[in-house]
């Protein structure tokens, strides 16, 4: 079963992590939590647990049997990102880890299609950060090259081809982030200049246009965060405004109306994070306040209700890390318990059976904060 097609809206992103400290000066942070059809958190300890589903082995717990409670299924780990079926992540030296299902070459272990892995493999080394498409992979190495795999119908991975790949193959050079989540991709130039590639049929390239790309283009500057959501994009300023394009028919992009663009337009002021849902947005204020608009259905907004938004509304206080994918949000507070909401369906609220719950709950201790 290929949950890419059956979960179209419902379902995928990747996102990397920025906070601020009381300067304003941005520094970018392991991606220590991510949800979705499953949901993954670092410890303090570098211990990895994880919940959800597990059909193609995406936990990494050498089972394919789906969990509702937390396990633990890795040490030493740093960073961390899952997508519909498979999962990455990278330990405290670099190493790139990778299990699931390997549908278009996503696992970048060069393994036949749909090869299943239900172990953390090792498939590559010195990466610093991760981001997962619906069925295509980005990295960045040490040295600010990125690389990527997996299916690139539709150019997502920026190469100037529609070839899939089933090894890692560098596609750039002076990177420091990447974003994904379906089928296009965004990525952050140490310079603060934002790129992007591959799907674009409402304007999530942001360049103006709905036209698809194979090809890196950049589409803006002075920016230190990325997240792509489902067809839709959203990027953080060092001043803290959020600029967002693309699909917004729930109301995803926080502008206050359903209208997609195909251009950058500032959606939010006085923000420290950002973190795209299929169809629903976080984003962190810099006194620790959580706010999100979009999609919510399956209360992923955390604010009590099913009820869609088209502006920001405050949803709780005292975070310091979120994540958002699929119709799931998960956060971190400043003492590392971690908080989440939103469909449960495969047991990824890691709270039990609950089929959704539309209230942030705290579900887990001693995740990483850092």
């Amino acid at each position: 079963m290929n949950f890419k097609k059956i979960f179209i809206i419902s379902t995928v992103l990747g996102i990397s992590i920025s906070l601020a400290n009381a300067n304003n000066n941005f520094r970018v942070h392991a991606q220590t939590i991510t949800t979705g059809l499953s949901s993954f958190v670092i410890k303090a300890d570098g211990s990895l647990w994880a919940t959800g589903t597990n059909e193609y082995g995406c936990l990494g717990d050498g089972t394919y049997i789906d969990k509702s409670t937390w396990e633990k299924v890795g040490d030493n780990f740093s960073d961390v990102e899952c997508s519909c079926g498979y999962s990455l992540g990278i330990k405290k030296d670099g190493t790139l880890w990778a299990c699931g299902i390997n549908w278009s070459g996503e696992l970048g272990n060069n393994e036949d299609r749909e090869t299943k892995v239900a172990n953390w493999k090792m498939v590559g080394s010195d990466f610093s950060q991760i981001a997962c498409g619906a069925e295509h992979s980005l990295g960045i190495k040490k040295d600010g090259t990125l690389w990527a795999c997996g299916s690139n119908q539709l150019g997502e991975l920026g190469d100037g081809t529609t070839t899939d790949k089933y090894i890692w193959e560098k596609v750039g050079s002076g990177f420091s982030q990447v974003a994904s989540q379906g089928d296009h991709s965004l990525a952050l130039k140490k310079d603060g200049s934002l790129w992007s590639t591959g799907y674009n049929q409402f304007g999530e390239l942001g360049d103006g246009t709905t036209t698809d790309r194979s090809t890196w283009e950049k589409v803006g500057d002075n920016f230190v965060q990325i997240s792509c959501g489902k067809a839709f994009s959203m990027a953080l300023k060092a001043d803290g405004t959020i600029w967002a394009a693309g699909f917004n028919i729930y109301g995803q992009l926080g502008d206050g109306t359903t209208t997609s663009r195909s251009t950058w337009e500032k959606v939010g002021t006085g923000f420290s994070q950002i973190s795209c849902g299929a169809v629903h947005s976080l984003a962190l204020k810099k006194n620790g306040s959580l706010w999100a608009t979009g999609n919510n259905e399956n209360g992923q907004l955390g604010d009590g209700t099913t009820t869609d938004r088209s502006t920001w509304e405050k949803v709780g206080d005292g975070f310091c890390k979120i994540n958002a994918r699929n119709a799931n949000t998960i956060a971190i507070k400043i003492d590392g318990s971690v908080w989440d909401c939103g469909w449960g369906y495969y047991g990824q609220l890691g709270n039990g059976n609950e089929y959704q719950r539309e209230s942030l709950k705290e579900v887990l201790t001693g995740a990483d904060i850092h």
